[in-house]
């Protein structure tokens, strides 16, 4: 995919936009740690097509562990990764296990649409 730089981390492509975030893995590089993707225009996605875009971002080993819901109803994924338990030092997951990562999919009160999601590091399990 052709993505154009907007900024310091900040990826386009079409109308979805990126928010990209590095951090310090074991090797001493930096590695991508969490992404947030949205539409160019702030409009929401239907929840399917939300999670078929933002799935897209998961390492290739992921494992969808479980599917719980945040305390405003917003869905979250729950994975695991070996390739990221192997990147990252396990405190970054603390307490969670080494590798666990999850996708939270955020709507506005009363719509169904996902608006925003984010990729990360440690997760809610």
């Amino acid at each position: 995919a052709q993505y154009v730089v907007r900024g310091d981390g900040v990826y386009q492509q079409d109308s979805l936009l990126l928010n990209v975030y590095f951090g310090p893995g074991v090797d001493g590089a930096q590695h991508v740690n969490s992404i947030t993707a949205t539409k160019i225009d702030a409009s929401a996605w239907p929840a399917d097509q939300a999670q078929r875009i933002c799935t897209r971002f998961t390492p290739p080993d992921a494992v969808h562990q479980s599917d719980k819901r945040d305390s405003q109803g917003n869905l979250v994924q729950i994975f695991t990764s070996n390739r990221l338990a192997q990147t990252f030092p396990a405190s970054i997951f603390y307490p969670q296990q080494a590798g666990l990562f999850s996708i939270d999919y955020l709507r506005l009160p009363g719509d169904s649409g996902v608006f925003e999601c984010n990729i990360h590091l440690g997760g809610r399990a």
